[in-house]
């Protein structure tokens, strides 16, 4: 599995999905109150939904460069651009989202890294 994320292809970085959480459907965004009197609480509902916490567990590959320069790299196409960007996967889901994550590696082998990339996400369907 693949992803775009601000119009640039994981396919750039060597990025390889060993497990994701893109198909998560968010909660109600609903607000419970205790009301004196009552036996249930009032409810309201807001009529959209919260927001998607996105995790991608991935396999990087960085036999061609060393993984500081890679490292850069990829916090520059994560982090380049202000507010949400598209992010959309090889299985058509689309979702607006922002990296909030911290980019940190785990060697598995020489040149071979494991990562978690983290994303605050919505569908457009869900405002």
């Amino acid at each position: 599995m693949e992803f775009t994320f601000n119009g640039i292809s994981s396919r750039e970085f060597n990025i390889k999905i060993k497990e994701s959480n893109h198909l998560s459907i968010p909660k109600k965004k609903l607000e419970f109150i205790e009301v004196q009197g009552r036996t249930d609480n009032l409810i309201i509902d807001e009529g959209c939904r919260e927001m998607l916490d996105i995790s991608i567990e991935a396999y990087i590959d960085c036999r061609d460069i060393d993984t500081v320069t890679y490292a850069t790299r990829l916090d520059n196409w994560l982090n380049s651009s202000n507010g949400y960007q598209n992010l959309i996967f090889d299985d058509g889901t689309i979702l607006k989202a922002i990296f909030v994550g911290q980019i940190d590696f785990n060697e598995i082998v020489k040149n071979f890294n494991e990562i978690l990339l983290q994303f605050k996400a919505y569908r457009e369907s869900d405002l």
